[in-house]
């Protein structure tokens, strides 16, 4: 609320009480000013009392005049200025302490003026907020387009070493010459002036002038018109629709995004929001992923009881809307994911399971990665419903892969492409997942060693396929080292991840939605076998890599090392129990003991753990 739209509300205030009331709020009002203000706020009283009714809207019209006068004087002082005489002065600062100060790269520059320009300046900004507060929407518009498009001459070591001869009034607050407070007041209030001196169709093409100026790089904030107490909401509806049209138009706009998301937050009636981002479904849908985003958020941070019938509606309301707009939104499009993602959270926590289940199948066949399978998996009421769809899936996409498998090494292949569009890396994961431990013959002329085991893929594999082997008898502490190993595969909502898939966990911690990674991982163990009949394949190149990992850790000398390769000791012994081969725990156990005896510390940790007496 504006300075003026709060002077009217007093005065209606005023008008409506009667004295006595009026005198118990200014006694109130008193009781809470400090110590220090209350002789000034008691001779203000006292001096004024007689005086208050020929002066109430008096002073305003001072005021206002005060300002218009001072709005004709700045204007022609910055109309006026003479580049010869007036200008920025701007000096290296050799020292800058690039460690405490700034960036490495960034240099630093003291800047000076005549006494005046700089003064002028602040003092505009001062000016335009006054105009902003008594609504000289039309008398202050002068000025706030003298100063927005403001050029300023810099000389000195500025524009020797940068080549920068002219600064704007955004340059101002990058390098910190005027106060940021100062600037973007002025352009958080920079949308009434033009709305109130333009026509309906010069206020958009003004506004965009402003918004897509490359030189200036403008964020105009769009609630600052919603706060005008007589504006025409349905008007200003269409103000927005229409600049939104005009921002979708444009490739490159400065921020582009940003300023359809405060559009769409900032228009009045929810079914006109609606409305536009159904009709850009097919060409920009962001629109739709930013207001069902923000139904979701507001809807989950309100005041409705969680488990509330008003609440269940509300979200599923949003979720019959994800349903609708989905299948419109063409694959191209990112948020066609995005939305898709979000569905599923919605109709999990509705529990709409058949919902639920097709909009898993949907998000698969839009982007084939582990993380997405793991998804479909693991809400799938039935583990192994789609088997024949997800194998069709993935197989579908190696199909149009160009890269040869011959030329490939599985050893050498690094641990990705969980969240990746399709990728080689991603499709061998899913095939281990999915149990077909032949792809382990692939490693045959390789094995694991202290070198190259972290981050591979055929290590996280053969800790998959261990959890697998072991799956009736996993003792806790080798489950807990497989699963924290494997916690990123198993991470269905990643704070960060590749390709955009940024900060998924804050929808689901928004629908309380929190899966940990040990319950999917458990979850997928429990449904997960070795296809055909490789168990034994799969425990042989378990067998040999594990070996080799505790031969080559163990010759390196890192005591670093000696948590692993215990944790490596303990998953042999636990598969060699389980397949009741005695004879190789023995030779395990008589390799540590004879060839690394003098390693005090590491026979240490092994009798600690019970391997050894």
């Amino acid at each position: 609320m504006n300075l003026k739209s709060f002077l009217n509300d007093i005065d209606n205030a005023c008008f409506d009480k009667n004295k006595e009331t009026l005198q118990y709020f200014i006694r109130e009002f008193a009781r809470n000013l400090p110590e220090k203000e209350r002789d000034t706020f008691l001779k203000k009283l006292i001096s004024e009392k007689n005086e208050f009714s020929n002066k109430v809207h008096l002073v305003d019209t001072e005021i206002e005049n005060d300002i218009l006068k001072e709005i004709d004087s700045l204007v022609k002082y910055f109309s006026t200025l003479d580049p010869k005489t007036v200008y920025i002065d701007s000096e290296y600062n050799e020292d800058f302490d690039y460690v405490y100060d700034g960036l490495p790269d960034e240099d630093s520059f003291d800047f000076s003026d005549d006494g005046e320009l700089l003064d002028k300046i602040e003092r505009a900004c001062y000016v335009i907020h006054q105009c902003y507060e008594y609504e000289l929407f039309d008398k202050g518009w002068p000025l706030v387009n003298t100063l927005i498009n403001l050029k300023i001459p810099v000389k000195g070591d500025l524009p020797d070493m940068h080549g920068l001869n002219i600064l704007t009034i955004s340059d101002l607050t990058d390098y910190e010459i005027v106060s940021q407070d100062d600037i973007s007041g002025v352009l958080s209030e920079v949308l009434p002036f033009i709305y109130f001196n333009f026509s309906p169709e010069n206020r958009v093409k003004v506004t965009m002038n402003l918004l897509t100026d490359r030189d200036n790089c403008l964020s105009l904030p769009f609630n600052s018109l919603k706060k005008l107490k007589h504006i025409d909401l349905k008007e200003l509806d269409e103000f927005y629709i229409q600049i939104m049209a005009e921002l979708i138009k444009e490739k490159d706009s400065y921020s582009k995004s940003s300023l359809i998301k405060d559009l769409i937050e900032n228009i009045s009636d929810p079914m006109v929001v609606v409305s536009e981002a159904k009709k850009y479904l097919k060409t920009y849908p962001e629109i739709m992923y930013k207001h069902i985003m923000s139904l979701v958020e507001k809807t989950t941070i309100s005041s409705i009881p969680e488990g509330s019938d008003e609440k269940e509606n509300a979200l599923s309301s949003v979720l019959s809307l994800v349903l609708e707009c989905v299948p419109e939104i063409p694959p191209k499009f990112y948020e066609k994911e995005q939305i898709t993602e979000l569905g599923i959270l919605l109709a999990n926590k509705l529990k709409r399971q058949n919902d639920l289940e097709k909009l898993c199948v949907d998000l698969f066949s839009l982007n084939a990665c582990p993380l997405n399978y793991l998804k479909l998996r693991y809400y799938s009421e039935d583990f192994h419903k789609y088997d024949a769809i997800i194998q069709n899936i993935y197989e579908n996409e190696h199909k149009k892969d160009k890269c040869s498998e011959k030329d490939l090494d599985f050893c050498d292949l690094q641990l990705s492409g969980f969240y990746d569009n399709y990728s080689f890396n991603g499709y061998l994961l899913m095939k281990i997942l999915d149990g077909r431990a032949f792809e382990f013959s692939r490693c045959e002329n390789k094995q694991l060693t202290y070198q190259n085991f972290k981050g591979s893929l055929l290590y996280a594999s053969l800790l998959l396929g261990y959890l697998v082997l072991s799956k009736k008898y996993c003792p806790k502490r080798s489950f807990e080292f497989a699963s924290s190993t494997l916690s990123n595969i198993f991470t269905l909502y990643p704070i960060l991840a590749f390709s955009g898939y940024t900060y998924t966990l804050k929808k689901a911690e928004l629908l309380n939605d929190k899966l940990t990674s040990e319950v999917v991982l458990k979850h997928w163990q429990k449904h997960t076998s070795i296809q055909n009949n490789y168990e034994e394949e799969l425990f042989k190149q378990i067998d040999k890599n594990f070996n080799a990992l505790i031969e080559s850790a163990l010759d390196s000398r890192r005591p670093n090392l000696y948590e692993n390769i215990i944790n490596w000791i303990l998953i042999l012994l636990n598969l060699y129990q389980i397949n009741e081969m005695k004879d190789k725990k023995e030779s395990l156990l008589k390799y540590l003991t004879t060839k690394h005896s003098t390693k005090k510390v590491f026979i240490q940790k092994l009798k600690k753990f019970g391997i050894i007496k």
